[in-house]
């Protein structure tokens, strides 16, 4: 979608030719809209019948959004951290030791012994050197942007803020600095509050915009 609807003149800057730490972004804000009642009953049907799911179905999908947050939070993190550590480490990094110690450490799980895990953690060269944080933080910033259609008298489908969004995000890629991106969406500087309701650590109360 970040692909479809650039307007950048050259390739460099189109799409998710974005900052590192920006560019999981628009991916991850489409991702609420598959807990919303609305899309549910939208995008679902029995495959024999044609009946939208029951009700009770949809509210119980919505209810278990966050079932283990805590455990994939954790992982973001400690694959973040992990990252930084051998991109930013002045001497040899041994993986087979740090990574065990590290997912011990943040995770509370041990590794397999004579495991590597580091071996199967391809992010860690393939584009995202020392940004793996970025997925976490991209996080944060569609939690928020999110929020716009939380609070839209139209809804989570409103089409202004829809055309809104394409223009000064999705069509910009990477021509625009992505903070600046997302303080122009907003109308205000960014917040982890929304984040922090999105992952059941804090009660939505109504005044996030």
């Amino acid at each position: 979608m970040h692909e479809l609807c650039s307007k950048a003149r050259y390739y460099r800057m189109s799409g998710t030719n974005t900052e590192r730490d920006f560019v999981e972004c628009p991916s991850q804000i489409l991702e609420n809209w598959c807990f919303e009642e609305q899309v549910l009953n939208k995008i679902s049907k029995h495959y024999k019948n044609g009946e939208p799911l029951p009700k009770d179905l949809v509210q119980k999908i919505i209810a278990a959004k966050n079932v283990g947050q805590a455990l994939f939070n954790r992982r973001q993190l400690f694959f973040g951290l992990f990252d930084m550590f051998v991109h930013t480490s002045r001497s040899i990094v041994n993986t087979n030791e740090h990574w065990p110690r590290l997912k011990q450490e943040l995770m509370k799980i041990d590794c397999p012994p004579n495991a590597n895990g580091a071996g199967s953690f391809g992010h860690l060269v393939g584009g995202y050197s020392a940004g793996y944080y970025g997925y976490l933080w991209s996080e944060v910033f569609a939690a928020d942007m999110f929020c716009r259609w939380k609070n839209s008298p139209a809804g989570v489908f409103d089409p202004a803020l829809g055309r809104k969004y394409r223009s000064l995000v999705l069509a910009r890629g990477g021509t625009v600095d992505g903070g600046d991106m997302l303080r122009e969406f907003l109308g205000r500087e960014p917040s982890q509050e929304a984040f922090l309701v999105h992952i059941g650590l804090l009660k939505e109360t109504g005044e996030m915009r």
